[in-house]
């Protein structure tokens, strides 16, 4: 019984660990470079997924939900992470997908 307590203290340690890990430090640090970059007007879609999972990973460790704060938290690097790339390729002009080739002047 007492490695029970000891085991189920020591697993309920380390999600808070993994929150401030994770949500507290990662996905800020990426969501604020996502921003940084101009994913908040290059990247709408990407960047307000990565604010939204970010907002959400926060309000399930308020009710203690260690492990889906952490879920939501991964989902929130994720789409920053992909929102800046996003951003950072359009303001260099590689041209993807979904951004027009610009046109040339003619003399």
């Amino acid at each position: 019984m007492r490695a029970f307590a000891l085991a189920v203290g020591l697993a309920w340690g380390c999600g808070p660990v993994n929150y401030i890990s994770e949500v507290s430090l990662k996905a800020s640090s990426a969501v604020e470079a996502a921003r940084g970059a101009g994913a908040d007007k290059l990247a709408p879609y990407e960047y307000t997924s990565a604010v939204e999972y970010l907002h959400k990973a926060k309000e399930e460790a308020g009710f203690a939900d260690f492990q889906a704060s952490v879920r939501f938290g991964q989902k929130a690097i994720e789409m920053a992470e992909k929102a800046k790339k996003i951003a950072l390729d359009s303001s260099h002009g590689t041209g993807d997908a979904e951004t027009p080739p610009r046109a040339e002047a003619k003399p």
